[in-house]
């Protein structure tokens, strides 16, 4: 997670003026405003995110899922390609 939360202060240090840290885990999200290095307002639960001033007409809509108790890294994989089958035609 920290390395995370190094991103987004770089990102801020960089100019951005706006971020969302989505933490799907603990149903949480941190907003990163630029005037603001280092700090982030943390909501539980949201909704909605909207970008407000800095980003006007933005916004996601956040729907709560169970999270699998197991993750299948196999079903977070694409799939691998097929074997290519050459054939002589002459």
């Amino acid at each position: 997670m920290s390395a995370l939360r190094r991103k987004m202060e770089a990102y801020q240090a960089n100019g951005a003026r706006l971020g969302w840290l989505l933490l799907p885990e603990q149903r949480a999200v941190e907003i990163w405003r630029g005037g603001e290095p280092g700090m982030a307002q943390r909501l539980e639960d949201a909704a909605r995110l909207d970008g407000g001033e800095l980003a006007e007409g933005l916004a996601l809509e956040l729907e709560a899922r169970p999270l699998p108790s197991v993750v299948n890294p196999r079903v977070l994989a694409y799939p691998a390609p097929s074997p290519t089958r050459y054939t002589r035609t002459s």
